[in-house]
Order: C-alpha cells, then sequence, then structure tokens
C-alpha cells in the first residue's frame, strides 16, 4: 500500500516509474518461474531455506516454518505487485482531484497530505484491493503447492486432476472458487459501507 501511494502521490516521475515498472515485471511473471527463481536464490545459492516445503507425518507447516517461507513469497509478490499497482491508479485519481489541488493550495504537503487527504478516498478502493489479492492467492496456491510439493488443497487438486478423479476435482474447484467469491464480494460491501456514494470525501 506504501509503494502505490507514493507512486499514485508521484505520477509520472521517476519513483512512479520505478514502482510501476517493478510491480508490471513481478504481475507478469508466472508464479512457477517465481518459485523456480527463488528456490536458485534463496535455496540452492544462499542455502537459507529447503527447496522443497516437506511436512512430517501427523505434523504441519507450523511445526516447521521454515518450509512455509518460499511459498508464502512467492505467492506475496504477485499479490502485492498486484495491490501496488490497483492503489497506486485509485491513489493518482485522488491527487489529480480538485479536492487535493485545493488541499496543496492550502499548503498541505508530504505526509500530511498522503494520510490525511489522499489515503481517507483511497481506502474503499484498497479495500477491493485485498479482495481481488486474496481471490489471485487462492488459485495461485495451486501452483505453488505444486512446485513446492506442500500438502495442501492445491496439491490435492493437482493429484486429483492427474488421477482424472472428477468428483474430487469439482468438490474442490467449487470450494476454491467460492472462496474467491466470497472474499470479492466481502471487499465490496465493505467498500460500500465504508463509502456509500462512491465519493469518499471530496
Amino acid at each position: 500500500m506504501v509503494l502505490g501511494l507514493l507512486a499514485g502521490l508521484r505520477a509520472g516521475r521517476t519513483a512512479d516509474r520505478a514502482v510501476s515498472t517493478g510491480a508490471l515485471l513481478a504481475v507478469g511473471v508466472p508464479e512457477f518461474l517465481t518459485a523456480a527463481l527463488l528456490v536458485a536464490v534463496f535455496g540452492t545459492w544462499l542455502q537459507l531455506f529447503p527447496r522443497v516445503s516437506l511436512v512430517p507425518l501427523g505434523g504441519s507447516g507450523l511445526d516447521t516454518p521454515e518450509v512455509l517461507v518460499l511459498p508464502v513469497l512467492t505467492l506475496s509478490v504477485v499479490g502485492l505487485a498486484t495491490a501496488t499497482r490497483m492503489i497506486r491508479s485509485s491513489a493518482a485519481d485522488v491527487a489529480a482531484s480538485p479536492y487535493i489541488e485545493a488541499a496543496r493550495l492550502g499548503g498541505v504537503r508530504g505526509i500530511r497530505l498522503a494520510l490525511v487527504h489522499v489515503l481517507p478516498n483511497a481506502v474503499g478502493p484498497a479495500v477491493q484491493v485485498v479482495a481481488v489479492v486474496v481471490g489471485g492467492l487462492v488459485g495461485g496456491s495451486v501452483v505453488v503447492e505444486t512446485v513446492f510439493g506442500y500438502p495442501g488443497v492445491g496439491q490435492e487438486l493437482a493429484q486429483a486432476v492427474a488421477r482424472r478423479d472428477v468428483p474430487v476435482v469439482q468438490g474442490l474447484a467449487l470450494v476454491l472458487a467460492a472462496v474467491a467469491l466470497v472474499a470479492l464480494l466481502a471487499g465490496d460491501v465493505v467498500r460500500r459501507l465504508l463509502d456509500p456514494l462512491g465519493q469518499g470525501s471530496r
């Protein structure tokens, strides 16, 4: 959110171009390629984290949290990049509004302008950003769990597809789709509660 807000306030400048380019590259790289790069750097080269997320029998990932670092980081890269781009767009629209221009003419600058005037008007879209990211993470988890061998819903879905187990595939697909739809619906409801007219305080 901070990077998106910074880029939106400096639309067209060097900071905006750098943040937007980095976010675009992160969004454009598939999850499996991001996972492979992280494994190569942190698993093989630096040897900081395990390359495969093996969970002890009868245990969970929380028993060995180091196996969760690379999968979570893989999902976070795409999620944060998507959120940054969407928040940047919302903040840029707010920053170009007459309301913000009047605040600038009144001597409001810097952090106060961002937190008191821009951020409250971008809260609604920011809530929807979180919902969109959650929905995207549901789908991305299937790929990430398969790449790292983590025993989760995503890997179970991939194995069911390989076994041609149609009932299991249909059931898991419906559950994942329902989670994504609930997240999107919750984001839309919260935004309307925060900003019933869709106009913020402008």
